[in-house]
């Protein structure tokens, strides 16, 4: 197991959640953030996100901001894109987006589902834009599906697979590397990479898995990460599951040199759990198991406690550290910005943002 000794510490917005669109969905979450110095269309903050519960609301959505935590949709029409056919790939929902701009050709990368009754089938897309706000798909779509030849994308027993989904990508050097999961014969989730020289056609590694769970803490299952790059290496925001708390994730960090990806160093904690107000694993647990109790119990703690203590106290979900749109990590004020999502003791995702307690140094940024 490699080992990285990074000090990650991470410090709360006072005025979390943040207040973006949602549709008919009861909550949000997937945030994939930018940032554009010189403004990209009269906004230096993008984020996009999805949507959700339940599965047919989670679609690619938009809104911007100038300070970071005031967002707008004003000029976006949501949502971004629209699911695919009856019997199609990707009729279910469009969700894991991740967004990357490369010499001015936006990419917006993908999981389309599918559902043969309750057995899920997820493939990866990608969908093209001019301007970040009105998209296309891609004619070649899907560009990424599983192996079942390849025993950690085989799938497993019962409604598990086989499926690839969650891209992350970045782009260096000329090349777009994709990080995605896919689930095994052991039910263990695991991360493999891609790699592209246009973005649409992607080759998988031959040394993959890249990523998989080790860590008590990481349980059956690591999924759901974000990628940027940093000075020549890529650092990677991930959720770690653990089994038999289906809800309860916390957010993990890796990192790898660029030009040689097969090796990752893992932080030896995770980086960001839950609010402890009512965050324990057996009340989560529980609040799962007793759906009438759940909702009972819940409209009483809310009138008690103000949401900001709340919205975070069921699970850490997926994260995503501020770029510039290439994937390159932006330090505001020497400080990272993490967007993260994370799930109340109700299953109701919302969106917060989090900046490094530590200041970077001139090297490290």
């Amino acid at each position: 197991m490699n080992k990285c000794s990074l000090d990650l510490h991470f410090i709360r917005d006072h005025d979390n959640p943040l207040s973006l669109s949602k549709g008919t969905a009861r909550g949000y979450l997937h945030p994939d953030a930018h940032y554009f110095e010189e403004k990209m269309d009269g906004y230096r903050y993008w984020l996009f996100y999805t949507p959700y519960p339940y599965e047919p609301d989670e679609l690619p959505y938009l809104m911007r901001s100038n300070d970071g935590k005031n967002f707008t949709d004003d000029g976006v029409l949501n949502p971004l894109l629209k699911r695919g056919p009856k019997d199609s790939w990707e009729d279910h929902h469009l969700g894991d987006v991740d967004v990357i701009c490369v010499n001015d050709a936006w990419h917006m990368y993908y999981c389309g589902a599918h559902f043969d009754g309750r057995h899920k089938h997820a493939k990866i897309g990608v969908a093209i834009s001019k301007n970040g706000k009105t998209w296309s798909k891609y004619e070649g779509n899907p560009i990424l599906e599983p192996d079942p030849n390849l025993w950690w994308e085989a799938g497993c027993d019962g409604d598990w697979g086989p499926f690839v989904e969650c891209p992350a990508v970045v782009y260096h050097d000329g090349i777009f590397f994709m990080l995605y999961t896919a689930v095994g014969g052991d039910g263990k989730y695991r991360f493999g990479l891609a790699t592209s020289k246009d973005g649409f056609e992607f080759e998988k590694a031959q040394f993959n898995p890249i990523l998989s769970p080790e860590y008590s803490w990481e349980g059956f299952r690591i999924d759901h990460c974000d990628v940027v790059n940093h000075n020549g290496e890529f650092w990677m925001y991930y959720v770690g599951r653990l089994k038999g708390l289906r809800a309860y994730g916390v957010l993990c960090f890796a990192r790898t040199k660029a030009e040689d990806p097969r090796v990752w160093f893992k932080h030896e904690r995770p980086v960001l759990l839950p609010n402890p107000v009512f965050g324990s694993r057996f009340m989560n647990y529980l609040c799962q198991q007793i759906p009438l109790s759940v909702q009972l119990f819940g409209s009483f703690v809310e009138r008690l406690f103000p949401n900001r203590l709340l919205w975070e106290s069921g699970s850490i979900y997926r994260s995503s550290p501020l770029s510039d749109g290439k994937g390159n990590l932006v330090a505001i004020d020497g400080r990272m910005y993490l967007y993260y999502s994370a799930f109340d003791l109700w299953y109701t995702p919302r969106i917060g943002l989090a900046k490094s307690a530590k200041v970077l140094s001139p090297r490290e940024t």
